[in-house]
């Protein structure tokens, strides 16, 4: 029987008061966190405090305020932005929108993110339509694009094989030949169905998933660059983990020496971008041997299979960050010839190739590059 009577009534009264109390504070920080957000202020990120902060540090050039961070962990890699502005004002608040822009990129495609958009459609996409927005379709087609000038060597579809081989770099065996069948029969980007009136992305099998990894990097590049320009910075590159996009200014970029440690630069590599991507794909440092064989991180989408040991690097130059991004990947599993093919008849787009030839690191490049300044 429920309580009833005077002290019943204050107690319950007591209990909506203290309700209510809550629902004001949750409202009144929402409300300042919305406005610091939308003016640029510096009030508290959702993100901020999850990325350990490799380097943080910003001076005076004589014309520009410098900022310069760095955030472990992001992406699964390091990313550095860097921003020149006219006052420190104004140059913090373009480096927060930088940094806003690609922990909203992470939180949406990242698969590593159980509540993410990517991992909702991986989890879902098979028993019933996922309802997605712009920035999700928009990226698809960027895959799609790539996809199809790369014929098929790019493709976002490759969960179900990365699923397979990434235990090989602790158990140092072989995936059995029938779960490899398997999960190639689950990749095709062409499998994928995307119902642009309603918005929604299914796919024909549970089972499916998609792995932005190849590509979203880049884009996240790009976009936080803009992201800062718009707030008010003169200029701002930002180095996702050897995928580069730099804006508003002339930038010098350095090929790293696959040879050589983290710092060290491959000699006569250093070229100038503008308003351009840059984005570095290679196995020097993400592979596994198995009696005396290495096994790279990256598949080969066709064939299910790690590509053949011949590319050591692949360097990409491109106007978008997204497409230097995943063009890096398509041609790294392409080879030489016809990775070289490709990025010739390609529209502003160059390539060089490392490739190692009797002990010695050689070059293979597209005619013009690191091309004109753009």
């Amino acid at each position: 029987m429920p309580d009833s009577g005077p002290a019943a009534e204050y107690h319950r009264a007591v209990k909506m008061t203290f309700r209510l109390f809550l629902l004001f504070v949750a409202v009144l920080f929402g409300a300042r966190y919305l406005a610091q957000r939308d003016a640029g202020g510096t009030g508290p990120e959702p993100w901020e405090g999850r990325y350990p902060l490799h380097s943080s540090s910003s001076q005076g050039d004589g014309e520009h305020w410098v900022g310069i961070e760095t955030r472990d962990g992001v992406m699964g890699t390091r990313f550095s932005a860097e921003v020149y502005a006219s006052g420190e004002e104004t140059g913090r608040s373009a480096l927060r929108a930088a940094w806003r822009r690609i922990h909203d990129l992470e939180a949406k495609f990242s698969t590593w993110i159980p509540s993410s958009l990517a991992s909702l459609v991986n989890r879902e996409a098979g028993r019933r339509p996922v309802t997605v927005d712009l920035a999700f379709l928009r990226v698809l087609d960027i895959c799609r694009e790539v996809h199809r000038e790369s014929d098929g060597t790019f493709d976002p579809t490759v969960g179900p094989l990365l699923r397979v081989w990434k235990p090989l770099a602790t158990l140092k065996t072989m995936p059995p030949e029938t779960d490899v069948r398997r999960a190639r029969e689950l990749v095709g980007l062409d499998k994928v169905v995307v119902d642009r009136a309603a918005r929604t992305v299914s796919f024909p099998a549970d089972g499916m998933a998609l792995d932005f990894g190849g590509v979203v990097k880049g884009l996240a590049a790009q976009e936080a660059t803009a992201a800062a320009i718009l707030s008010g910075a003169d200029s701002c590159r930002v180095n996702a983990g050897g995928d580069m996009y730099a804006a508003g200014d002339v930038f010098e970029v350095s090929i790293r020496d696959p040879d050589g440690g983290p710092g060290d630069v491959l000699p006569d590599s250093t070229f100038r971008v503008r308003d351009a991507g840059v984005a570095t794909s290679g196995n020097y440092e993400r592979y596994t041997e198995i009696d005396g064989k290495r096994y790279s991180h990256i598949l080969d989408p066709r064939t299910g299979r790690p590509v053949p040991d011949a590319v050591v690097q692949v360097t990409v130059i491109a106007p978008s960050g997204a497409r230097a991004d995943a063009l890096a990947t398509a041609l790294t599993v392409l080879g030489v010839e016809d990775g070289l093919n490709l990025a010739n008849r390609l529209r502003r787009v160059e390539a060089l190739f490392l490739v190692r030839e009797g002990g010695e690191i050689a070059r293979r490049a597209t005619p013009t590059f690191p091309g004109i300044l753009r």
